[in-house]
């Protein structure tokens, strides 16, 4: 298992407090685990220093 993090963005493009931590076997698991947080946030899907995903917020 990987740990990701999970980092949540207003409108304005500012980080929303710190990332949530998943444990997930691969990337499409942590991207489907993230997609829960975009609720009026655009949420961003890290794997150490690489950027998995950016979801975009659902408004």
């Amino acid at each position: 298992m990987a740990e990701y993090r999970l980092y949540r963005f207003d409108k304005d493009g500012h980080i929303q407090g710190p990332p949530v931590i998943v444990d997930r076997e691969d990337d499409d698991a942590a991207v489907t685990q993230a997609k829960q947080y975009v609720d009026g946030f655009a949420i961003q899907v890290w794997d150490r220093a690489r950027c998995v995903a950016v979801l975009p917020s659902a408004d």
